[in-house]
């Protein structure tokens, strides 16, 4: 009998689309960013708009908050700053409780873990997510840099951040 039912029901299950298995992902809340200034990054001669910017650090904030990572690198993720970046915001040169944190920037959407979409930008950013909300009830980040992987050996370089 279980072979009958794993002959008829395996088809079916190969057959549906792959984002029917996908978990639900949680709701793009608002996120304050106050120190973000809100300009484009010059990333070896990429520009990276303002607002990818900062949809990566409010979706990667929204994520964390939740205790969810998308993709096969589990973002967002720690960053341990290996290459000595100084950091606009002291709170990010301070490895602040393995709060800071590396998430892609997608041009004109945000990461949802297809790894095709990771690309080489991620924006840095310092969440702690037992933080209280802000006034309006809205986590709030703190955003560091952003940096960019330069060639084949995972290191990265800073676009507004440098060594």
């Amino acid at each position: 009998m279980k072979a009958v039912a794993t002959t008829f029901l395996l088809p079916l299950a190969l057959a549906a689309p792959p984002n029917i298995f996908k978990r639900a992902l949680p709701d793009h809340t608002p996120v304050n960013i106050p120190n973000f200034d809100g300009f484009d990054a010059n990333c070896g001669g990429t520009t990276i708009a303002a607002d990818d910017i900062f949809n990566a650090v409010a979706w990667g904030t929204n994520l964390q908050r939740a205790g969810q990572t998308v993709g096969s690198n589990n973002y967002p993720h720690y960053y341990g700053n290996g290459e000595a970046f100084k950091f606009q915001d002291d709170l990010c040169n301070q490895q602040p409780q393995n709060n800071r944190q590396e998430f892609p920037i997608v041009k004109g959407d945000t990461y949802d873990g297809d790894p095709d979409d990771a690309g080489l930008y991620r924006a840095i950013y310092v969440h702690d997510p037992n933080s209280q909300p802000d006034f309006e009830g809205n986590p709030t980040s703190t955003y560091c840099g952003t940096i960019y992987h330069a060639g084949s050996d995972n290191s990265f370089k800073g676009c507004d951040v440098s060594t």
